[in-house]
Formats: C-alpha cells, sequence, structure tokens
C-alpha cells in the first residue's frame, strides 16, 4: 500500500538527487522535492524498526539540514530555523554522534542567518562539546565534523 514506508536505500537514493540538485543550483525544483522527501523520510521513521529505524532518522536529519540550506538560500530564515530545529532532533533519535553535529552545525548557521549570533555561538560550542568524545572515536568523519562545529562557533562568534 501507498501507506508503506520507504525502503531506507530508496529514501537514501532520494536524498542524494535532491542534494545534488541543491549544490548544483537547481533551486526552484527543489521547492517540490524536498516536502515530498520529507514526508517519505517522516513515514520511515516512524514506521521503519531497529537499525533501519536509526538510518531513516538519520536520513531524515539530513533531509531537515537541506531544508533548511536551502530555505537560506531562499531567504526564509524563520523556516531554516524550524527545519534546523527538527533536524536536531531528528539526530538525537538516530543515535549517530556524526549526524548529531551535522544538524547541531546546520541550526547554528539557521540561528546566525536570523539574527541569532550569539546563542548560535553558544549552542554549537556545547554541542561540539558535549560530542566530543564520540566524534573523536568515529575517525576522520568525527574529526571533520568536530571542526566544522569549532569553525561554526568561531563564525558566530565573530
Amino acid at each position: 500500500s501507498s501507506d508503506e514506508p520507504l525502503p531506507v536505500e530508496q529514501l537514501q537514493r532520494s536524498l542524494t538527487y535532491a542534494r545534488t540538485g541543491f549544490q548544483a543550483g537547481h533551486f526552484a525544483q527543489l521547492g517540490s522535492a524536498i516536502p515530498a522527501l520529507l514526508v517519505d523520510a517522516t513515514r520511515a521513521a516512524q514506521h521503519h524498526r531497529g537499525d533501519d529505524q536509526l538510518t531513516a532518522y538519520e536520513l531524515l536529519s539530513l533531509s531537515l539540514e537541506l531544508t533548511e540550506a536551502a530555505a537560506i538560500k531562499w531567504g526564509d530564515t524563520e523556516l531554516a530555523l524550524i527545519a534546523g530545529h527538527r533536524a536536531v532532533a531528528a539526530a538525537e533519535r538516530s543515535e549517530n554522534p556524526v549526524i548529531m553535529a551535522s544538524a547541531a552545525r546546520h541550526l547554528g548557521d539557521a540561528m546566525t542567518n536570523h539574527g541569532q549570533a550569539e546563542a548560535a555561538a553558544q549552542f554549537v560550542l556545547a554541542s561540539a562539546q558535549r560530542l566530543q568524545d564520540e566524534l573523536l572515536r568515529a575517525g576522520p568523519e568525527g574529526f571533520s565534523v568536530l571542526g566544522m562545529l569549532y569553525l561554526k562557533a568561531a563564525m558566530a562568534a565573530a
């Protein structure tokens, strides 16, 4: 039935397609791609169980990050802020520290663009400190996102 959640592999392909469109500057087509992606990712996170559910929450968080970034491009800082907050919530449910740190960085970006730079710097720094040990254990991807958190905090504080 149409109520069945997408397999996480198919959701990953949809996210990759939307991100490619964003990177290529095809912002108009994202206006229809992003809502569909969010519906599919939300349904997958709600209905899958076990590892597939954790993966679905990762993909939901990443889809919300894409929403946040696109909203900033569209000049909608309010939507960016909402998407950033929801990305952080989904990331926490994924239990993946790399995804959590990435979402925190995006929320910091949304907060900065919404005129909350000081709060953004504090939030991103607190996130970096909270996740640091797990990120250092996560290897190169963890190091990278930890560095991005500290950079985002420094930029927001500047």
